[in-house]
């Protein structure tokens, strides 16, 4: 028996469609643009120890905690991307 030929399957040769890029994936391409994201989340890791430090009620801080850690690992994950794509 042959294959069915529905939907014009038969014509496709197995063909992976294009990786799926993020926006951040795009920006981070850009050595300029990487290294001004890097700046800002630093600044903004900066503002939120300020934060800490000055004593914030309990709830806030446990939130400020919350944000920092995300932000570290955003900038791990850019760090692996320097090294991954360098």
């Amino acid at each position: 028996m042959s294959t069915p030929s529905m939907y014009g399957l038969q014509n496709k040769k197995d063909k992976a469609p294009p990786p799926v890029l993020f926006d951040l994936e795009v920006d981070l391409k850009s050595p300029k643009k990487r290294r001004e994201l890097i700046e800002r989340i630093d600044a903004r890791m900066g503002q939120i120890r300020t934060h800490l430090r000055a004593g914030e009620t309990k709830e806030t801080y446990g939130d400020l905690v919350t944000i920092l850690n995300g932000y570290l690992a955003l900038l791990r994950v850019l760090n692996r991307f320097d090294l991954k794509k360098s």
